[in-house]
């Protein structure tokens, strides 16, 4: 096991479980707004229907100013196609592949410093 070490001028350097303990931490910090916004409870999904749900009452507008009958199949049609849904769909997507990526980043980590713990223990 190495100590902890400075360099010539005084500077910290980490040891690699110190080393595995900050990248811990930096991950965390990308991963808890990710969180928040993809993990368990998150509120994506009813942001995302309450964009839909906006634009379909827009829809539905519009067709009552120009006197036109429209089903709700077609407001709902209109609403998944509007570019504003769509957008928000692409960036949902992007964001869960980032909040799944952070999560194997956290494991991967967790793994290294368990393994690190492990060959601590047994002096190897």
């Amino acid at each position: 096991m190495t100590l902890t070490r400075t360099t010539p001028d005084g500077e910290f350097v980490p040891d690699e479980h110190d080393a595995l303990i900050q990248s811990y931490a930096e991950i965390g910090e990308r991963y808890r707004d990710l969180w928040a916004k993809y993990g368990a409870g998150n509120i994506t999904e009813r942001k995302f229907k309450a964009l839909a749900s906006a634009v379909q009452v827009e829809i539905r507008r519009d067709a009552a100013e120009k006197q036109t009958k429209i089903t709700d199949g077609a407001t709902e049609a209109l609403a998944y196609a509007d570019p504003r849904v769509t957008e928000f769909l692409d960036e949902i997507e992007l964001g869960r592949v980032a909040f799944a990526q952070a999560e194997i980043d956290l494991d991967i980590v967790r793994e290294r410093i368990r393994r690190l713990d492990a060959v601590t223990r047994r002096g190897l």
